[in-house]
């Protein structure tokens, strides 16, 4: 797959083993173009080297930060853009949602557990058997996750409810916000809140110290 290159000048970052918030290069495939209105970004670049030349925002970052300037052209801290979520220009969203996102769809494994994971990826999910489905699509299963870190595929030891395997990530997106922006208070529960998303599916969010921490469908 053939990419292009752009540079942000104010970015911020969920991954807390990366860089900083700050500058940052992404790469987006190039059947994808990307035209920005701010001064703060710049691309398509045809390649790193390209950028690295052409680029006024790089340049300056070689003058005020070359240790910054460096790292950001590491392959291992550029990020690669695979998927797009599209929003009218006035919507905008809090980084903790951005994470709630990430918690839903990627998932993670703390302390040997795996948490989260209720998006359907065939890359990251593997259904071992379906116990329960509604007319909504959201169904209830046992799973295996993939371990990027130890390359490998892990069973998780409680089933997990998933939202409709056909939708992308821009419809999660739009109906996650729908849902936080619906809330209420789940009558004695601490952290819980329950909601509907546009689309008539029930969900739980957590919400702890404030931030949103999880989203998932109920059957």
């Amino acid at each position: 797959m053939e990419f292009q290159y752009y540079i942000h000048e104010d970015t911020f970052t969920t991954n807390k083993q990366g860089l900083k918030t700050g500058t940052t290069i992404s790469k987006v495939p190039s059947v994808y173009t990307i035209k920005y209105v701010e001064d703060g970004d710049e691309g398509p670049f045809k390649d790193l080297p390209s950028l690295r030349k052409e680029s006024k925002i790089f340049r300056k970052l070689l003058t005020t930060n070359p240790k910054r300037a460096q790292q950001i052209c590491q392959e291992k801290h550029i990020n690669v853009m695979k998927d797009f979520v599209l929003t009218d220009e006035n919507v905008s969203v809090s980084p903790d949602f951005v994470e709630l996102i990430e918690h839903c769809t990627k998932g993670k494994i703390r302390n040997g557990r795996i948490t989260g994971i209720h998006f359907y990826d065939r890359e990251l999910v593997k259904i071992r058997k379906v116990l329960k489905k509604n007319k909504k699509g959201v169904f209830e299963a046992k799973i295996e996750y993939y371990d990027s870190e130890m390359d490998r595929w892990t069973k998780k030891e409680k089933p997990s409810t998933f939202f409709p395997p056909t939708w992308t990530l821009n419809k999660l997106f739009h109906e996650c916000l729908f849902a936080v922006n619906n809330k209420k208070k789940k009558f004695g529960a601490l952290n819980v809140y329950k909601s509907k998303m546009e689309s008539g599916i029930n969900v739980e969010i957590i919400i702890k110290d404030g931030l949103l921490k999880s989203i998932y469908p109920l059957l």
